[in-house]
């Protein structure tokens, strides 16, 4: 993948350095994306959404903390505004993050899964293919789900 200019820029988002764009990207209005990150053809991310954040209180080592690296989404995905994507998350093609998302670091989400509004999503997480989570549940860190799982809304996981 090459490093293209996104379709589309909002205003105010902010682009770190060295992120890989693939073609027909759209960046929401005061998006962050940090260093290094690497976003597939034909993704679309929304308002005020944070891609790449790195883990604990500081922002100065873009993408970097924790020893994780850059976030890489697929092609086709959509990240809802809001949503906060933290380093060394990976998200397979045709993935859809609801706004107010969080999926924290080293999480592996299959391609066609889909994640609802404010749905929580912990660190070193496996979420299969073709998954559905709900509006408002919680996967707790460290949890692995098979393909085709269904998750009700505001069900939590222990």
């Amino acid at each position: 993948m090459k490093q293209n200019v996104p379709e589309y820029v909002g205003e105010c988002a902010v682009i770190g350095q060295r992120v890989i764009f693939g073609e027909h990207v759209r960046v929401g209005r005061h998006a962050v994306i940090h260093d290094g990150a690497v976003i597939g053809s034909g993704v679309i991310i929304g308002d005020y959404a944070v891609v790449g954040k790195p883990s604990g209180p500081s922002p100065v080592r873009m993408g970097q903390a924790g020893g994780c690296p850059p976030v890489a989404i697929g092609t086709g995905c959509c990240i809802g505004a809001s949503a906060v994507l933290y380093a060394g998350v990976y998200l397979q093609r045709q993935v859809m993050i609801g706004d107010r998302v969080s999926v924290r670091e080293r999480t592996f989400i299959g391609e066609y899964t889909r994640i609802g509004t404010g749905a929580v999503i912990g660190n070193d997480c496996t979420i299969g293919a073709s998954c559905q989570l709900e509006t408002g549940c919680l996967v707790t860190a460290h949890s692995e789900l098979a393909s085709s799982v269904f998750i009700a809304p505001y069900v939590v996981t222990s």
